[in-house]
């Protein structure tokens, strides 16, 4: 439920050095460390990583049109758009309603495309608090320290909460970053 339906998790690893999974030649999947390919067919040949959310489970895929949040953390964004806090989860900017059609003023294009370049700098940002909340879950397993590849099934079974939990921790941890993206104010 909570993972993209094609994600190899029995292949998967989260590298301690980048934070960043790979298969270690298993798949497509290439950690950051590793030279990335180009596979004709596949949109991201490398593009599961840990869910921009809870940093817990895998999310993405190897298709432009995959999600950066898992399962849950997505139901929690769904429900927080009823209060006006959302955030774009689609990998791809149609999937988040931006788009900047063919034909459209320079006024207009210059509006829309500062809304890509906003959508942009949240995906960036999304990914780097990911990335440091993966730290922080790392850093508390101290029988990790050493260890290069950590295979993502014990990673999601050591940090997995029950679902209940896990979607109340996912609204507060979105909660906190459309604050930060919006300075206070919801959008």
């Amino acid at each position: 439920m909570s993972t993209p339906n094609d994600a190899p998790l029995d292949k998967l690893f989260l590298c301690t050095t980048c934070f960043s999974l790979t298969s270690k030649g298993a798949t497509t999947q290439r950690c950051t460390c590793e030279p990335q390919q180009t596979i004709p067919g596949l949109d991201c040949p490398s593009g599961f990583h840990l869910c921009y959310i809870c940093s817990i489970r895998v999310a993405g895929g190897t298709s432009r049109w995959s999600h950066e949040a898992c399962a849950i953390c997505l139901d929690a964004n769904t429900s927080l758009a009823k209060e006006g806090i959302r955030l774009p989860l689609g990998r791809h900017s149609v999937m988040n309603g931006l788009a900047i059609p063919f034909k459209v003023s320079q006024e207009r294009f210059e509006e829309l495309a500062g809304e890509m370049v906003g959508f942009v700098n949240v995906m960036t940002l999304l990914s780097a608090l990911s990335k440091k909340r993966a730290i922080t879950l790392y850093l508390t397993e101290t029988k990790w320290l050493n260890i290069r590849f950590i295979p993502v099934r014990q990673w999601e079974r050591t940090f997995a909460l029950d679902v209940k939990e896990e979607r109340k921790k996912s609204k507060e941890i979105i909660r906190e970053i459309v604050s930060h993206c919006t300075g206070g104010k919801n959008e």
